[in-house]
């Protein structure tokens, strides 16, 4: 069984080996295709690589990608919140994760 991880507030959220990304806040098909090209088909491995990480590896094969937009709608979806609904402070991590990875 998964373990549950904790999202914003301590809400708890299950994290499903098969759940489809396409089921998650802000992926739809076309995003979840371009992350299957990138090797991320679940919820489970898009939360083990991280949002900083799958951003990281989307705009290496597709560069339309690049923008911040992605990678905050990616952290959204691993939070079950709407990319623009990000807390500042989330959006500030992102932003420093994704310099050193830069």
């Amino acid at each position: 069984m998964p373990e549950p991880i904790l999202g914003l507030g301590g809400n708890r959220m299950r994290l499903s080996k098969s759940r489809r990304l396409s089921h998650l806040v802000n992926i739809g098909a076309k995003t979840e295709q371009l992350l299957n090209e990138v090797g991320i088909y679940t919820q489970q491995e898009l939360q083990e690589l991280g949002p900083v990480e799958a951003w990281s590896r989307l705009k290496r094969l597709h560069p339309e990608t690049g923008t911040l937009t992605w990678l905050y709608v990616l952290q959204g979806a691993l939070l079950g919140l709407p990319w623009k609904t990000l807390p500042q402070e989330v959006v500030e991590n992102l932003l420093v994760e994704a310099q050193w990875e830069g």
